[in-house]
């Protein structure tokens, strides 16, 4: 379905009222989404007991960040 929508006034008023109008927007680009597929780091298949957490805190110790509250963590995994 490839078409050219001449009409983006709508589309542009949608997006300046929920983010900001402080640049132009002379495009718009609208994609849909037909068909997905999960993405899977390759410790899922290595270790089947790796947890989405145990990923995250392995990738924050990787990389020496930590949550700004320290109970985020818990609360969202």
């Amino acid at each position: 379905m490839n078409y050219i929508d001449t009409d983006v006034s709508a589309k542009v008023k949608f997006l300046t009222e929920r983010f900001t109008d402080a640049f132009p927007i002379n495009e718009v680009i609208e994609i849909t989404v037909v068909k997905t597929t999960p993405i899977l780091a390759p410790s899922y298949l290595f270790f089947p007991d790796t947890t989405e957490s145990k990923q995250i805190e392995s990738a924050m110790e990787t990389y020496g960040v930590r949550p700004e509250s320290s109970n985020l963590l818990k609360d969202k995994w």
